[in-house]
C-alpha cells in the first residue's frame, strides 16, 4: 500500500512539473474609483520559452520518478509473495517434522522400556538406560524448538497479511512433497532486464545525469514573453481601446554573481552522479551474485536429493528384511525399533532437503524478477 501511494505521489509531482511548463495567468484587484464600489482588475500572462530544455528536463525527471515508483511496487510485490511462500512452506514443513519427532519420541521411549526390562533382568547396564533418557530429553527439546519455530512462522504470516499476530493461527495440515520446480536464467542480461531493483538504479543513474545537465543550465539566461493590462468592469471600454489596455513584453534574466552557488550546486550533482554510477555497478554485481549463489545451491540440492532417494530406497529394503526377520524371531524388538528410527531420521532429512530446494527456487524466482502473476 505504501508503494502504491508512492505512485500517486509521483504522478502528482509530474502533474505539477508539467503544468509549470505552460503559460501562467495572474489577476489582481486594482483601486476603487468611487464610493459606488466600482473596481478595476489588472491581469498579467507570462510564458517561459524553453530555449535550453530546462523545463523539458524537469518533466523528464518527474517521469523518471513516476517510473521508479512503479518499479518499487513490483519490487514490493515480488518480495511479499516470496516471503509469503517461504514462510507458509516453512510452517508446513514444521508440521511434518513435528509429527516425525513425536513418532521418534514414541519409538525411543519404547526402546528405553526394552532397555529397562533388560537392565532389570541383568542383561544390560544402567548406562544403556541413561543414554535413552538423555536422548528422550533431547527429542523433547527438539519438539519444543519446532513448535516455537512454527509459532514464529504464524506470526510472520500474520504480519505479512496485515493481521494481528495474537489472533492469527493456522491449523496443522499434512505436507505433500510435490516435485520442486527447477528454474534457471537464460542470460545475465535477461536477469538484469527483468529485475525491478536494477531498473530503479538505472532510473537513478539517468536522473543523476539529468540533474547534472540542469545544474549546467542554471548558468544560462531565462527568456520569456508576457502580456499585462487592466481588466475594466465595463467591457465596452476594453473593446474600444484594446491597445491602450494591454501591453506585450519580453523577459530576459540571468544571474551574474551568486558567490559560487551554481558552481557548488553543479559539483554536488556531479558527485551524486558518480555515486549513482557506483550504486548501479554494485547493484548489478549483487544481482549476478544472488543468481549465481542460488544456482550453486540448487545444483547442490539436486545432488543431495538424488543421493537421498537412493538411501530411502535402500532403507525400504532393509526395513522389509528387518520386519521379516523379526517375524521369524531372528531379530529382537530392539533391532526393529532401531531400524524404524533410522527410517524416520531419513524421512526428516528428506523433508528438510525438500524445503531447502523449494527455498532455493523461490530465491531464484525473486532474483530473476519474475512477477508473482506469471504462470
Amino acid at each position: 500500500e505504501a508503494a502504491l501511494i508512492g505512485i500517486e505521489s509521483a504522478e502528482a509531482r509530474r502533474g505539477v512539473v508539467t503544468s509549470a511548463s505552460g503559460p501562467n495567468l495572474d489577476v489582481s484587484e486594482g483601486k476603487r474609483r468611487d464610493l459606488s464600489g466600482f473596481v478595476s482588475l489588472s491581469g498579467a500572462a507570462s510564458y517561459e520559452i524553453d530555449l535550453w530544455g530546462r523545463l523539458a528536463a524537469d518533466v523528464s525527471l518527474s517521469e523518471l520518478s513516476a517510473a521508479t515508483a512503479k518499479e518499487n511496487v513490483r519490487t514490493a510485490q515480488i518480495s511479499l509473495v516470496g516471503q509469503l511462500a517461504q514462510t507458509y512452506f516453512n510452517l508446513r514443513v514444521d508440521d511434518a517434522v513435528l509429527n516425525l519427532q513425536r513418532a521418534q519420541l514414541e519409538l525411543t521411549q519404547r526402546q528405553r522400556d526394552v532397555a529397562q526390562v533388560r537392565y532389570d533382568a541383568g542383561v544390560r547396564t544402567r548406562l544403556s538406560v541413561t543414554q535413552f533418557d538423555v536422548e528422550i530429553q533431547n527429542l523433547l527439546s527438539s519438539i519444543e524448538t519446532t513448535i516455537a519455530n512454527r509459532r514464529q512462522s504464524e506470526q510472520t504470516l500474520a504480519i505479512l497479511l496485515g493481521q494481528s499476530p495474537q489472533s492469527f493461527s493456522i491449523e496443522p495440515a499434512s505436507l505433500v512433497l510435490f516435485e520442486i520446480p527447477r528454474v534457471s536464467p537464460q542470460t545475465p542480461v535477461s536477469v538484469l532486464a527483468a529485475r525491478p531493483d536494477i531498473r530503479v538504479v538505472e532510473y537513478g543513474l539517468l536522473g543523476a545525469d539529468l540533474s547534472v545537465s540542469q545544474a549546467r543550465r542554471a548558468f544560462l539566461p531565462s527568456v520569456g514573453v508576457g502580456l499585462s493590462g487592466n481588466l475594466s468592469s465595463d467591457l465596452t471600454d476594453l473593446l474600444a481601446n484594446p491597445v491602450s489596455s494591454w501591453s506585450v513584453f519580453a523577459d530576459f534574466s540571468n544571474t551574474l554573481l551568486d558567490n559560487g552557488r551554481r558552481d557548488r550546486a553543479l559539483r554536488t550533482q556531479q558527485i551524486n552522479a558518480e555515486r549513482s554510477f557506483l550504486s548501479y555497478h554494485s547493484a548489478v554485481l549483487s544481482a549476478l551474485q544472488d543468481i549465481d549463489s542460488a544456482l550453486v545451491a540448487q545444483n547442490s540440492n539436486i545432488r543431495r536429493i538424488e543421493i537421498q532417494t537412493l538411501q530411502l530406497a535402500q532403507q525400504e529394503d532393509i526395513a522389509r528384511q528387518t520386519e521379516a526377520q523379526f517375524e521369524a524371531g531372528v531379530l529382537s524388538t530392539d533391532d526393529l525399533i532401531r531400524e524404524q528410527r533410522t527410517a524416520l531420521n531419513l524421512r526428516e532429512q528428506e523433508i528438510r532437503n525438500w524445503r531447502v530446494g523449494l527455498d532455493t527456487t523461490i530465491r531464484l524466482l525473486r532474483g530473476m524478477g519474475v512477477d508473482p502473476d506469471t504462470p
